[in-house]
This record gives structure tokens, sequence and C-alpha cells, in this order.
């Protein structure tokens, strides 16, 4: 699906940008977060480490396969925001398809619990279905944007191959005027 508006008032172009800034704004609050995280449990002690309810190790693996997803979130963003100032669209996929990862992790992670079940607030479900329609809703705005740029580079190779049939040199080879003198 195409959307030809973001928001309903600013061009797919700006939705796209609007999505990249968001997308790196976010990654970085993730990677700080993470990173408090991990420090913040190096000081507990010995005895509050034993009173988690999950096991140190198996904590701080997850804190930092979290870090890691979050920094990769950093780069992609980068990538796409440096695609759209020069109008790559090769450079938008990377995002899409970090975006469509992260979404079906979570997706993933929410069954899990529910599976199990473990029980979550409310508000964990609620904020993790807002997350999702907002992500799908910035899909749509880059995806659109990259199929307008598809869409320009085809007019654009049929323009130039126009060009090219229009305005190749004719000559004449028995003309009396490439056979004068000079």
């Amino acid at each position: 699906m195409v959307i030809k508006t973001f928001l309903c008032c600013f061009s797919i172009y700006e939705g796209s940008w609007v999505c990249g800034l968001c997308s790196l704004l976010i990654g970085s609050a993730r990677v700080y977060l993470e990173k408090f995280n991990l420090e913040f449990r190096q000081r507990m002690t010995s005895e509050a480490k034993s009173r988690l309810s999950i096991n140190f190790k198996t904590l701080q693996f997850i804190t930092i396969l979290q870090l890691s997803v979050a920094a990769v979130s950093i780069v992609v963003s980068l990538l796409m925001l440096f695609g759209l100032l020069k109008r790559l669209k090769w450079l938008l996929c990377p995002w899409l398809a970090w975006v469509l990862i992260e979404e079906l992790c979570s997706i993933c992670v929410i069954l899990f619990y529910v599976f199990y079940d473990v029980k979550l607030k409310c508000s964990v479900y609620i904020s993790e279905t807002i997350t999702f329609v907002i992500a799908i809703y910035f899909m749509m705005c880059v995806f659109s944007y990259f199929k307008f740029l598809r869409q320009q580079d085809i007019v654009t190779d049929e323009y130039r191959t126009a060009v090219q049939l229009n305005y190749e040199p004719k000559v004449d080879e028995n003309s009396p005027l490439l056979n004068r003198p000079i």
C-alpha cells in the first residue's frame, strides 16, 4: 500500500525524514538506557544479584543484545537519512528491513509471554500495540517514498533513451558540405 502524504500535511519525503530522525533519537535513547542498565547491575551486591528472578549473566546477556539491536537501529537510521539526503533509494532498504525484523521480534516476544502465561501489565500490551501501529505507518511512508524514487528512475531512464534517440548525430557521408576542401 502506498501513501501520498505523511500525517495528511507533509510530503512522503518530509515524512521519511521524520521517520529517520525519530528512529535515530529512539535508538540513541535505547543505547543510553541499556548502557545505564549494564552499569547499574555491575554495582549490585551479590545478595541483590541472588534475589533476581532471572540469572544475572542471562540478564546481562539480554541487555547486551538489546544494546546491540539499538546500535544497529542507529546505523540503519543514519544510512536512511543519508539515502534521503542523496536520494539513493537503495539506502532506504536496510531501514525498512530492520524495522520489519524488530517488529516481528516484538510480536514473537509478546506471543512467548502469552503462551507461557507470563503475567504482564496491560500497559505493556497497549504500548507494544501503539508502537507496532506507528512502526507500520512509518514503514508505509518510507516504502512509499522508495516506490516514488523507483518510479522517478524509470521515468528518467525513459527520458534519457528518448533524448538519445532524438539527438543522435545524423551525418550524410555523401553530402557535398562534408567533402569540400577547407
